[in-house]
């Protein structure tokens, strides 16, 4: 499987479960007793413990592939990200990836507040298409009609406003501002 067909969370999950495995082991150890194969282990999993956080910024199901590209292009060697080319973490770290895993978190930062601005756009959009108005005739006359109560729509378009507001006031809005300055 490849890296991004993996959960992050799943695998961080497991690290901490090596993490306590390696510390019930050596706490179980006869006292002066040494073991190569428990020190391998608790090598590999300390190694790989401290790129937890860079597996959790890379395995950041809001990533999207604009981000991935931004992501590739802060290695060293400048490798193209190719969507359909899947890729390995062992691969990213070849690539000298760890000397970049700042600048990856802030992607990844980035790209979660844009899902959450994306998120909360498309629920305004959903409640704005299925929002039915009260319509009354206007003074009896057959094919003219006017709003009946616009006392809770008012209140609906004003709280989405302020949301709207505070979506472009946002560090995150940059790259999906045209979409949310539609409904400003």
């Amino acid at each position: 499987e490849t890296f991004r067909d993996q959960d992050a969370l799943e695998i961080e999950k497991r690290i901490k479960e090596y993490e306590k495995e390696v510390i019930w082991l050596k706490q179980n150890l006869p006292r002066d007793s040494k073991d190569e194969v428990l020190d391998k282990l608790n090598e590999d999993v300390r190694s790989t413990s401290s790129m937890k956080d860079l597996i959790l910024d890379l395995g950041n199901k809001a990533l999207l592939d604009r981000h991935m590209i931004k992501i590739f292009a802060l290695l060293p060697e400048g490798h193209n990200y190719l969507p359909n080319r899947p890729f390995k973490l062992s691969e990213l770290i070849n690539d000298e990836i760890l000397t970049v895993k700042d600048k990856v978190a802030e992607i990844s930062a980035i790209a979660s507040g844009e899902y959450a601005i994306s998120q909360t756009l498309e629920e305004i959009k959903k409640m704005w298409a299925t929002m039915e108005f009260i319509v009354i005739n206007y003074r009896d006359i057959k094919d003219k009609f006017i709003l009946g109560t616009i006392e809770e729509i008012m209140i609906r378009l004003e709280d989405d406003q302020v949301s709207i507001q505070t979506m472009l006031g946002s560090k995150n809005v940059q790259e999906i501002r045209a979409e949310v300055e539609e409904w400003e």
